[in-house]
């Protein structure tokens, strides 16, 4: 217990948040539950991208994911409708942020799919004017 309470004073010191157990968002991260320690915890995970994109005209996808390292995995956005398919790959990958830039030449409805390690992990409808 002595451990625990020399935690609760650093902890009040800098002021984070003691967890004693598993939570939600711990559950699913590797580490050393016999130790206290500082963890960082992911949490943010999320895509920024356009609803409506002019034709012929690059557009941003911005992805980040704290639970992910795009440096290890295989990422692409795919943008397709009956007729066309395109597959872009990052202009900027980073180890929890990956940028994309498409260009969609002929206007239409179209499905955005985000595809990390050949799995879908976001889907959207594109409308390219």
């Amino acid at each position: 217990m002595r451990e625990l309470e020399r935690a609760e004073a650093i902890a009040r010191s800098i002021r984070l948040p003691i967890q004693v157990g598993d939570s939600l968002s711990t559950e699913e991260i590797e580490f050393d539950r016999r130790e206290v320690q500082i963890l960082q915890i992911p949490c943010v995970k999320e895509i920024t991208c356009h609803d409506v994109a002019n034709s012929q005209i690059t557009f941003y996808c911005d992805i980040t994911d704290e639970w992910l390292n795009f440096l290890e995995n295989e990422i692409c956005v795919r943008i397709e409708n009956e007729t066309n398919n395109f597959n872009f790959l990052p202009t900027l990958k980073e180890v929890n942020h990956a940028r994309f830039c498409p260009r969609v030449n002929e206007p239409g409805l179209y499905t955005l799919s985000v595809i990390i390690n050949n799995e879908v992990h976001f889907e959207k409808e594109l409308r390219v004017i």
